[in-house]
């Protein structure tokens, strides 16, 4: 339980065993995560396009003058991405090959794009829902059947965090609801006292 999502936290704590304790840990392993933003740059432009448009997309990200110099100052960003492009990688292969296979590759990297940001819900769950349709109607059952298994497996890996949340500290979102006073300060809203992700929603739109 923190109000932190403990996946990066838990590869920055990898990066810290691995360098003895070194402060560099933390901009290691962002910078790891930089690099495969990279290469998942190229797997959804490769595979949703071409592998010329893959490799272009990549290389231009790579060159970008804030993504280097954001790349290790070991901010979760470029992981969230990561996870994001993983995940969309993978939603668009379960849509062309529904099978057992790519349900559990869905569900993995939504699983670790919402134990990076909780947030990735607000993209993972509709995208899942509209992999469901469109596309071949002899295969639509088979793709909400892969569907279903994928958010099972997301869910899987999310609720721990979530019910950890609600034991020790009485809030399963907690990591939206602690930083809704910053998000509204961001945004010229009035930041003076905290807010649910529900009521920032409520409060963000009127």
């Amino acid at each position: 339980a923190h109000v932190r999502e403990p996946l990066f936290v838990f590869a920055t704590k990898i990066g810290l065993a691995a360098s003895g304790g070194a402060d560099v840990a933390v901009s290691l392993t962002a910078a790891v995560f930089s690099t495969l933003m990279v290469w998942g740059t190229y797997l959804v432009g490769s595979f949703c396009f071409n592998r010329r448009v893959g490799l272009l997309a990549a290389f231009l990200l790579a060159i970008e003058r804030s993504v280097i110099a954001n790349g290790t100052d070991g901010w979760r960003d470029d992981t969230f991405a990561f996870f994001v492009l993983l995940s969309v990688f993978t939603l668009v292969r379960l849509r062309a090959d529904p099978s057992f296979k790519s349900a559990l590759w869905v569900g993995l990297a939504g699983g670790a794009a919402c134990l990076t940001r909780i947030t990735a819900l607000s993209f993972f769950l509709p995208a899942l829902f509209l992999s469901c349709f469109g596309g071949d109607a002899s295969s639509r059952r088979g793709r909400l059947v892969a569907a279903g298994l994928s958010l099972s497996i997301c869910a899987l890996l999310v609720a721990p965090y979530l019910a950890s949340c609600a034991i020790a500290l009485g809030d399963p979102f907690v990591s939206i609801n602690a930083h809704t006073q910053f998000y509204r300060s961001r945004a010229g809203l009035p930041a003076d006292a905290s807010l649910s992700w529900l009521q920032y929603l409520r409060a963000s739109f009127h």
